[in-house]
């Protein structure tokens, strides 16, 4: 039995230790699904991982993004509202969407970290560097952002298939598989 149970520990272990700390102080019950690198006409720009809630899929989830190049906090803004536009999303809600994203995206260096998770009860929380640094509410922009990587019309597709690797997209994205 004391086997049995050491076992189970080292094969649970890597789980909880994949999660990041600001992951773990706000959803300690994710669990990694998959991850991938973005990459575009060869040059890698970040790694992602996708994080779900064991027993509500869709319902608690995040993604964690690791930058492998510098960028601009308005660049990253204008690039999210720019992928929106693909997704069909209003020009009029991007424009409101893109103001508040230019007030929360900093600028980043190699090694850091963008994190989105959502919690349906508080909306989208960004963290940086597992920091907190803004909430935005509703589940419209949940939908809107996460979509960016998890949407099937997704300008990243292989990307996208890494991220939910044999499970899903949260339900809040499209339909239940």
């Amino acid at each position: 039995m004391k086997k049995l149970c050491c076992l189970l520990l080292f094969c649970v272990a890597p789980a909880f230790a994949e999660l990041p700390s600001g992951l773990r102080n706000l959803a300690p019950e994710l669990r990694l699904q998959g991850e991938g690198r973005m990459t575009y006409f060869g040059f890698e720009l970040y790694d992602a991982r996708l994080y779900q809630h064991p027993k509500k899929p869709g319902e608690i989830f995040a993604l964690d993004i690791q930058y492998l190049r510098n960028f601009k906090g308005q660049a990253l803004a204008e690039r999210t509202i720019t992928e929106m536009k693909q997704l069909n999303i209003p020009a009029k809600q991007r424009e409101a969407w893109g103001e508040e994203l230019l007030k929360i995206f900093p600028d980043i260096q190699p090694g850091q970290t963008l994190t989105a998770i959502h919690i349906p009860s508080q909306g989208t929380i960004f963290l940086h560097n597992q920091q907190k640094i803004a909430q935005i509410p509703g589940s419209d922009f949940a939908k809107a952002f996460f979509g960016i990587w998890l949407d099937p019309r997704t300008s990243a597709p292989q990307l996208r298939n890494k991220l939910i690797a044999n499970g899903c997209a949260p339900a809040l994205i499209g339909p239940a598989c």
